[in-house]
């Protein structure tokens, strides 16, 4: 399920566009929150992460996504609840992929502005979310090179 936030944030991107046409932004099929970044997970990984987060079970949930910042991307960003926090946890911990050392800050990435290119100001209130479940996705330069959407979904968890 989308939810209105992200139904928000697709609408706004498309009159960005026509705004600030040199910003790279994401394509609507690409908006989801990042819930933590594993980084980079070898193929003779993947089905042990697949199974380790398998036994994760999801309660329903929504989160509020609100702003919109700019630090090298420019992202909406979630607030932070209990629920999400220990989806957040569990999915770090049962991953067995080591910890970023940047702190746990959920969001969902807008544009992939370049340094000198103008963006829209910070600020706004998009809405609520529902967490139904999560999904564990594959990125790549060579995939955001050549393909979209940049990112592949390789499992759903519900």
């Amino acid at each position: 399920m989308l939810g209105e936030a992200l139904a928000r944030l697709q609408e706004a991107i498309e009159g960005w566009r026509r705004e600030y046409p040199r910003v790279k932004w994401e394509r609507a099929d690409d908006l989801h929150i990042t819930l933590q970044f594993l980084g980079n997970v070898g193929p003779e990984q993947l089905p042990g992460l697949v199974a380790a987060l398998g036994e994760i079970r999801v309660p329903r949930f929504s989160v509020n996504v609100t702003g919109l910042r700019r630090k090298g991307v420019l992202w909406a960003e979630v607030e932070r609840n209990a629920d999400l926090e220990r989806l957040a946890e569990e999915v770090m911990g049962r991953s067995g992929v080591p910890r970023e050392t940047r702190p746990y800050r959920p969001h969902v990435t807008v544009a992939r502005p370049k340094e000198d290119v103008e963006t829209p100001r910070e600020g706004g209130t998009w809405g609520r979310c529902p967490v139904e479940g999560f999904h564990l996705y594959a990125t790549s330069s060579a995939i955001a090179a050549v393909s979209r959407p940049r990112y592949r979904v390789v499992h759903r968890f519900d």
